[in-house]
């Protein structure tokens, strides 16, 4: 097919509601064309499931798709953020795209959102927790006496761990 022929192609499958067109909007989403995989990436905000979910975290981390995808995930919205969580603890995922991820939970919001991020309150990863923190503030996070003392506490435990390294 013809690059305007799978540009059109992922246009008709965005308003598409059938589940086994999934996995041509999946392939366009790794399409080599340009328009083709910009396409497939707006339509996927409308058209979308678990899979297309990851391949949208899979470009994460491209250089020309990668605000895209991210756009993508942000309008996908609350009913994307446990596929998103999967996504962040999959096996040999950068540093980088878990960074975006938290950053998305950020500007998605609500209970969920907040829910995840204070899950990576004591994650390893210094710069992933510092991330958690400015994405709890993105969402409006209101931290009680309690959780104030454990983010001071994570802090300080990175602050340890440095000093070790």
């Amino acid at each position: 097919l013809k690059s305007e022929d799978r540009q059109y192609a992922a246009e008709l499958l965005g308003n598409s509601t059938e589940e086994e067109n999934i996995s041509f909007l999946i392939e366009l989403l790794f399409d080599t064309d340009y328009n083709v995989r910009v396409a497939a990436i707006i339509a996927s905000e409308k058209n979308y499931n678990d899979e297309i979910i990851y391949a949208l975290v899979d470009s994460l981390n491209h250089p020309i798709f990668g605000n895209r995808a991210h756009t993508a995930l942000v309008k996908i919205g609350g009913k994307g953020l446990l596929t998103l969580d999967i996504a962040f603890y999959r096996t040999g995922q950068p540093t980088e795209v878990m960074k975006k991820i938290l950053q998305i939970y950020g500007k998605i919001g609500g209970n969920m959102a907040i829910k995840l991020l204070w899950n990576k309150i004591d994650y390893p990863d210094k710069t992933l927790v510092s991330e958690a923190i400015i994405s709890l503030g993105d969402c409006g996070f209101k931290a009680s006496i309690s959780q104030i003392s454990r983010i001071k506490f994570a802090i300080e435990k990175q602050k340890i761990i440095e000093e070790y390294i």
